[in-house]
């Protein structure tokens, strides 16, 4: 199970900008694995998370530089976010738009959480871009 102290120096989000939550439900069984966070097996890993009172951070692995924060609440087929938000500050995120970084959000739970590669959306992201 990560935790915030499970990895180096960390900074919290500086300017954090509201993002629209994804409209996905995690199953209670994604929900779990979430919750164990990730913690970079090597320097090619680039993303460390842990959870927190059901706030999902996202940092990147390098920097410590938190990127998202997702708070999650129980719904009835599951788990969803109910409030996102991305790092707004260029030096320290270069972000995009509200519907590449949900996107991004989404992607980065499924991949580096959840373990799982969907091609075509990784695709369909860097199109956005």
């Amino acid at each position: 199970m990560a935790t915030r102290t499970s990895w180096g120096k960390l900074q919290p989000l500086r300017k954090p900008r509201a993002l629209p939550p994804p409209d996905r439900v995690w199953a209670e069984r994604e929900w779990e694995i979430i919750r164990c966070g990730h913690v970079p097996a090597d320097m090619d890993d680039k993303w460390f998370a842990f959870v927190e009172h059901d706030r999902l951070c996202l940092h990147r692995s390098w920097t410590g530089d938190q990127v998202f924060q997702a708070d999650f609440q129980p719904c009835d087929r599951g788990w969803q976010i109910v409030k996102a938000a991305v790092e707004s500050r260029r030096r320290w995120y270069k972000r995009k738009y509200e519907v590449p970084d949900r996107l991004t959000l989404e992607l980065l739970i499924d991949t580096v959480l959840l373990g799982t590669y969907d091609e075509v959306r990784w695709r369909h992201l860097w199109k956005l871009q």
